[in-house]
């Protein structure tokens, strides 16, 4: 190892100048607009697992519940049941995920 090297590495004699702080700081900048974009953009990957669950609040992790119908806003329990008999109602909601599930497995079709 040459003296130039080891006071690089032990940080002697290694002056930043205004240019490189602001390229950095730019660099930074930059980064941040694009995860801002990228946060507003639909999430085009493909469904890879499903679940079913009673209640829409208790969605395991990773998966995204769809309890609200997106035309009209209205409750998305797939089993619309009125049990008045026994004043208990069964509700069951589906949860998605697009990161869980086997590896290079996506949902196709739902029957």
């Amino acid at each position: 190892m040459n003296k130039a090297s080891k006071h690089i590495q032990s940080g002697i004699g290694v002056t930043t100048s205004p240019t490189a702080v602001n390229a950095v700081g730019a660099l930074s900048t930059q980064k941040n607009v694009i995860n801002s974009i990228m946060s507003f953009l639909p999430d085009n990957r493909p469904i890879t697992s499903l679940q079913i669950v009673e209640d829409y609040e208790k969605c395991p992790k990773n998966f995204t519940p769809v309890h609200r119908t997106y035309d009209q806003d209205a409750d998305a329990d797939l089993w619309r049941e009125n049990n008045i008999l026994f004043g208990r109602q069964t509700t069951r909601y589906l949860c998605l995920s697009k990161t869980e599930g086997l590896p290079e497995y996506v949902v196709e079709t739902l029957k």
